[in-house]
């Protein structure tokens, strides 16, 4: 029996092996050493994986479902942070009653619509600093009116209805003012201009405190109309005045209503007033009210006091309305000259 030999074959056989056969089979061996380790590697490498999203899905499973603690943080009302939400009484004035409106300080600062229904007396019983701000704004948007004096010609009543009733009392005073220098009211009996023009707005604040759609119904089923409280007499007066060539204008029901037209009309009644009064200041506010048979009579003395009274505290110095003060400071540091009224065309079709 042959006996099986542990050499290699080329030792055994006697035969030589060469430097090639010796070099590729370092080769073949360090190749299938490599495939082995590479594939014991790539064995590791899945199993790591496999592991490590194990891990991962158990921490991220975790995140989920495991409350985390979190430091606590004050709710932020970023709307109060930014305008100011505290509440506040604004009084209204709706058919001459007071009524009162409590809204946010920021919605009355831009509520344009609140403020077409506030007498500047409403605007009095705000707080100071809530009542400067908004009359900064109220002037902002609205005065324009007050000085830009071209326009109020070409302003109608309805133009004049979305108006705020301290810009259309502003407008409506430098109107009288332009009207009563127009007619030279007083200049006949040498009265002092400027008493005469205190003496006419305080009549169109005691008539209508400057409500240009002001009415009012007398017992006799008669009505007093516009800023004036025109009569129906009055009204009647000026058309045949008009027509007989004695009035240089004429007017009709509806003109009443305009501030521009009433304002003239005011002036001119009210020198009609003094010339029956034979220049009587006094007499021609009591005839103002009752005619001049009853004022004569002793009639109108306390429609007379009512007048004195709002030219004192309103047009006579310093008024204690801080809303009418700033206004009125407002008006006389913007006032236009009078020619410059005169440039603007007239509305209306009956006005001359």
């Amino acid at each position: 029996m042959p006996v099986r030999s542990s050499l290699p074959s080329h030792v055994a056989s006697g035969t030589p092996r060469s430097n090639v056969e010796d070099l590729s089979a370092s080769v073949r061996t360090l190749l299938w050493r490599w495939r082995r380790g590479t594939r014991v590697l790539c064995r590791a490498l899945v199993v790591g994986g496999v592991l490590a999203c194990a891990g991962a899905a158990l921490h991220l499973h975790r995140w989920i479902h495991e409350p985390i603690p979190l430091p606590s943080v004050p709710t932020i009302d970023v709307f109060a942070t930014l305008v100011d939400v505290a509440p506040t009484t604004v009084t209204t004035t709706v058919d001459w009653q007071k009524i009162p409106v409590r809204v946010p300080r920021w919605q009355f600062l831009v509520d344009h619509t609140l403020w077409r229904r506030m007498h500047f007396r409403d605007w009095d019983r705000l707080s100071e600093d809530l009542r400067t701000r908004g009359v900064e704004r109220l002037l902002k948007r609205y005065g324009h009116l007050v000085t830009n004096r071209t326009g109020w010609r070409t302003m109608s009543p309805y133009d004049w209805d979305p108006i705020p009733q301290p810009i259309r009392a502003m407008a409506t005073v430098g109107m009288i003012e332009y009207w009563v220098r127009r007619y030279d009211v007083g200049a006949t009996f040498g009265l002092d201009r400027e008493a005469v023009l205190r003496t006419i707005k305080a009549i169109a604040m005691s008539e209508s405190w400057f409500e240009h759609r002001a009415i009012n119904f007398n017992r006799d089923g008669s009505t007093d109309i516009g800023i004036g409280g025109a009569s129906g007499f009055a009204r009647r007066t000026i058309r045949v005045g008009y027509q007989e060539g004695w009035f240089d204008f004429t007017m009709t029901d509806d003109d009443y209503f305009n501030p521009w037209l009433a304002s003239r009309w005011l002036a001119f009644w009210f020198d009609l007033m003094l010339q029956e009064a034979n220049g009587d200041m006094d007499l021609a506010i009591r005839a103002y009210n009752r005619g001049i048979g009853q004022a004569r009579a002793g009639a109108g003395e306390e429609y007379l006091h009512a007048v004195e009274r709002r030219r004192r505290r309103y047009f006579e110095g310093p008024s204690d309305s801080p809303t009418w003060r700033a206004l009125s400071i407002f008006r006389r540091q913007h006032a236009a000259a009078p020619d410059e009224i005169e440039k603007a065309p007239t509305v209306g079709s009956v006005l001359y």
